[in-house]
């Protein structure tokens, strides 16, 4: 079954939940929560500044209420590297409900990723574009000149494709699966990243066979 998801699936603005999903109530085989869910903003790095304007990408998924991928990059113990604010990178977060979405579609088990610490890691470094930071504007020429230039190299070592729609102009990142940049959360500061918001789970194809 291809993981590829349909343009019709997609969605409009998230509101950010107030409860944790599956991903973010997924615990260790001991029974402990994944860390950091739950824990006071302020202390890990919650923005001092304006919304929208992050000490550093960790920070900017705290603020934002994107728990689900908060809760991996604590479980695969890679928050250290997204609270590094001197990394360049253009970051793509799917919202809580964009990830609850894609694991319904493609049938996969919250649980059965969040005790795999190599899925863990790719699906993180998926959405990772390191060294080049790029606006939502920017994506969209790109995506529209099409060729190589559409094609952004991620810290998975594969890249994605930048694409716009052409009937409605909306960014749309393409990989193992599709995600629209989410209209209102995009071209967060985070450091010297930037954050977009998009619509569902980026995922390459051998990542979710193996998960």
């Amino acid at each position: 079954m291809s993981c590829r998801r349909p343009a019709a699936h997609a969605k409009q603005r998230q509101t950010k939940p107030k409860k944790p999903t599956a991903l973010a109530s997924a615990q260790y085989a001991g029974g402990a929560p994944l860390p950091g869910y739950g824990a006071d903003p302020a202390a890990a790095g919650a923005p001092s500044a304006a919304a929208g304007v992050y000490p550093s990408v960790y920070a900017a998924l705290v603020g934002e209420g994107l728990t689900d991928f908060q809760a991996l990059a604590d479980r695969g113990r890679l928050s250290p590297l997204l609270k590094n604010a001197s990394i360049p990178a253009t970051v793509f977060v799917p919202s809580n409900q964009a990830v609850a979405q894609a694991l319904s579609d493609m049938q996969m088990d919250a649980q059965a990723i969040a005790s795999n610490g190599s899925v863990i890691t790719d699906i993180v470094f998926y959405h990772i574009v390191p060294g080049r930071v790029f606006s939502d504007g920017e994506l969209q020429r790109m995506g529209a000149s099409g060729g190589q230039d559409d094609l952004l190299p991620t810290m998975r070592g594969k890249d994605l494709d930048a694409s716009t729609d052409p009937s409605t102009g909306a960014v749309v990142v393409v990989g193992g699966t599709e995600a629209r940049l989410v209209p209102g959360r995009t071209n967060n500061r985070a450091g010297n990243s930037t954050v977009h918001v998009v619509d569902y789970l980026l995922l390459p194809e051998d990542t979710r066979d193996e998960a």
